[in-house]
């Protein structure tokens, strides 16, 4: 699960505590089962996407722009999906160039988005993404293609005005 990675901080205690009190996730007992009912809340967002992507995958035509890491569920191999730009900026120190090199070679984008399958007795969710076969994927991937798909606009034939 991606979390944030910049959390709060706060100098005290007591805004610690009033910072917290006032979020839509307070809770001031029971707090196994309000984590576990959150936890659940997750998994159903989840099977949710699953099945938005399972009605609404076929509607993408350009794939290329979805920077993805899927994780294979059977051996944990990953395959990381992008699209290197190259940006217009030169002047850089060594480390940032060898970084963008790094991320040049290893451009991959998602040239086929090939199939996808729901299995509805256990809610396993495999993908063939460029003739790629990636079964099980986590539920962050998941998530990160249903959002693609929503927000997804057709490419348009006409250039810009302006």
């Amino acid at each position: 699960m991606n979390l944030p990675i910049f959390t709060p901080v706060f100098m005290s205690e007591k805004e610690f505590e009033e910072a917290y009190k006032h979020s839509e996730f307070y809770t001031d007992k029971n707090f196994r089962d309000v984590f576990y009912k959150y936890q659940s809340a997750l998994m159903h967002v989840s099977a949710c996407a699953k099945i938005y992507i399972l009605n609404n995958w076929g509607k993408v035509k350009d794939w290329t722009n979805l920077d993805i890491m899927i994780v294979d569920g059977r051996d944990g191999e990953e395959t990381h999906y992008y699209k290197f730009i190259e940006s217009e900026e030169k002047d850089r120190n060594r480390t940032m160039k060898k970084y963008m090199e790094l991320l040049r070679e290893g451009h991959n984008p998602i040239i086929s988005f090939d199939e996808v399958i729901l299995d509805p007795s256990d809610g396993d969710f495999s993908v063939k993404i460029n003739g790629k076969d990636h079964y099980w994927i986590d539920d962050d991937a998941v998530i990160a293609i249903a959002n693609y798909i929503e927000t997804y606009e057709e490419p348009s034939d006409t250039p810009p005005q302006g």
